[in-house]
This record gives C-alpha cells, structure tokens and sequence, in this order.
C-alpha cells in the first residue's frame, strides 16, 4: 500500500518560491525542454557549467524544480530529464493522480492544482515564448510571474 503524504505548501507560496529561484542566479538557462543539459550555446552559463556539462532547467522547469522539493513532483525517464505528479500525494477530491509527464510544459495535475494553465500566460505572454522564443533572462520572467500573480497575494 502507497503511504500518502499531506502538502504542507500551497500554491502561492510554491509560486513565490519559483519567483524567487528566478532571480537567484543559480540556474543555467536552457530551452527546449524543462531541463537539459548546459551546451556551448547555453546563453547565461559559466564556462566551467558549460566544460561540465552542467544541468540547466526553461523557466517552467525551475517551477517544477520547486514542486520536487516539496514532494509534489518526481523525476522520470531514462534520464530523468521530466516530472510526473507524486502519486502519494493527495491533490484533491477532484484532482487524481495521473502519469501526466511531459518535458515541456507544467504537467497538468500540479498545473490545475496551482491554478496557472500547463504553460501559464505571464503578463500577456506564454512562459514558453519568453523563454523560448523571446530569450528573456529569468529575471524578466521572473517580473512578469510577480505582475501576474500579484492579485491573488502572491507576495514574492
């Protein structure tokens, strides 16, 4: 038998921790994919992160990054280079586990849980276009999630 976890976060405070990742500087940036690996064309990583072949996340994949830390999401595939919704957690009534991954986008059992769309509108803007297409740093993207999620007390 599955032991179920309780979520002790909620979803804003999961939002003003991606936020706040955002802007840390610590992540390597990459497109494409929610997490790959740094290549020479990886525009905001050191050198040193590119010689190594360090892992670099889109900014949706810092989001899921976060959930991880909390328990909500877990790492699969070959290279673990995707998230799935834990299975022990208990989202909701009306929100069941499902293998839902993608390497893309938010998947969309966490996504309905936060109340944000698999790949969220962010201040006009799909996320995926700023990171992908646009090229904005984090930081930029960081400032569109504050505006955008500063109605509903997302304090970040």
């Amino acid at each position: 038998m599955t032991e179920t976890a309780t979520i002790t976060v909620t979803p804003n405070q999961i939002l003003e921790e991606w936020i706040t990742d955002l802007e840390s500087g610590d992540h390597p940036q990459v497109t494409g994919r929610l997490i790959d690996t740094v290549s020479s064309l990886t525009p905001n990583a050191t050198q040193k992160q590119k010689d190594e072949g360090a892992v670099g996340y889109c900014c949706l994949g810092i989001l899921c990054l976060v959930a991880e830390r909390h328990g909500l999401l877990v790492r699969v595939g070959s290279g673990e280079d995707h998230w799935e919704t834990a299975s022990h957690v208990p989202w909701t009534d009306e929100i069941e586990h499902s293998e839902d991954s993608t390497d893309t986008e938010v998947p969309t059992i966490l996504a309905a849980w936060l109340g944000i769309d698999a790949n969220p509108v962010l201040d006009g803007v799909e996320a995926i276009q700023r990171n992908d297409t646009n090229h904005e740093p984090f930081a930029i993207i960081a400032d569109a999630a504050r505006r955008e999620y500063a109605a509903r007390g997302v304090s970040a």
